[in-house]
Parts: C-alpha cells; sequence; structure tokens
C-alpha cells in the first residue's frame, strides 16, 4: 500500500471512528448534549412493524434506515468480504443501542429499529460494492470514493437536518 493510500485509510478510520460516536449521540442521546435533558420513557416493543404512539411512524423509520447506511458502507470498505461479520456487527449495533435506550431510561427499545437498521446497513453494503466496481476502473472516481468515505460523518449530520 503506498503512502498516499495509507493516508486516506487513516482518514477513512478516523471518519469512521467520528461517524460511529455521531450514531450514537444521535440514537442513544436524542441529540442532547444534557442527559437531563431526555425524555425518561421506558418500553419495550417485541412485535416488528407494530403502531406505537411514543414512534413517529414512517419518518423515523425511514431515518433508521438511512442513519445505517454509511455503517454498512464503511464496513463494507473496512472488512472487504466478510459479508457476514459486517451484518453482525450492524445487527449487534442497533441491539446494543436499543438496550442502552432501555436501561437507561431513554427511549422506545424496538425490534422494528434492529429490523430497519439493519436493512440501512445492507442497502450500505450494497451501495458500496457498487461504487466500488464503478470506481475499480477509474483513478479519479476511486479518489472521490475516498473523499465521499472522509466526509460521510458530516454528510449524514447535515442529511438529518433536512429531513
Amino acid at each position: 500500500m503506498s503512502r498516499k493510500n495509507t493516508k486516506s485509510k487513516n482518514l477513512i478510520i478516523i471518519a469512521f471512528t467520528l461517524y460511529v460516536l455521531l450514531l450514537t449521540w444521535i440514537i442513544v442521546f436524542k441529540f442532547r448534549l444534557n442527559l437531563s435533558d431526555l425524555k425518561y420513557i421506558r418500553t419495550i416493543n417485541l412485535i416488528p412493524f407494530k403502531a406505537n404512539g411514543v414512534v413517529n411512524g414512517m419518518r423515523e423509520t425511514v431515518i433508521n434506515v438511512v442513519l445505517f447506511i454509511p455503517l454498512g458502507m464503511y464496513l463494507k470498505y473496512l472488512l472487504k468480504d466478510r459479508k457476514f461479520l459486517s451484518i453482525v456487527i450492524i445487527s449487534s449495533t442497533s441491539l446494543l443501542f436499543e438496550i442502552l435506550q432501555y436501561i437507561f431510561h431513554i427511549g422506545v427499545s424496538d425490534i422494528t429499529d434492529i429490523i430497519m437498521n439493519t436493512i440501512g446497513g445492507i442497502i450500505g453494503m450494497i451501495l458500496m460494492v457498487i461504487l466500488l466496481l464503478i470506481a475499480k476502473k477509474n483513478n479519479v472516481l476511486n479518489k472521490i470514493l475516498d473523499y465521499i468515505l472522509i466526509f460521510l460523518p458530516l454528510l449524514m449530520f447535515l442529511g438529518l437536518f433536512i429531513i
């Protein structure tokens, strides 16, 4: 690996770390900087796609998918062909977030969230396969892909304010 590729990969790993921190802040801490600002809710839903008065419905479902697309992209890039491991990490991350919400009384622990987060991660993996195939034949596109991965946390954060 050349020095230039090592630098890009290191920046991508830093961006991935920022993404995971941002994802945790969004899902577990609900954009709050002070834990006392969180609503104390302790609800658990084990019936997939059951409507719940506390949940914002379709909007939240779409957000759950979108939030986990970058996780799938990063894992595909970093773990290469380890698809099963990537899916296990995506599902486990989502499960961990739901458990933390339940333990700390800071949200609804919902099986639908785990399903939709996992689907979002898988979409990200598929998207990355497509992008890698396109970039493989073109050096400029390969560099653009590196920049996308480096700036993905910022793009995700900005995208959330649009949604």
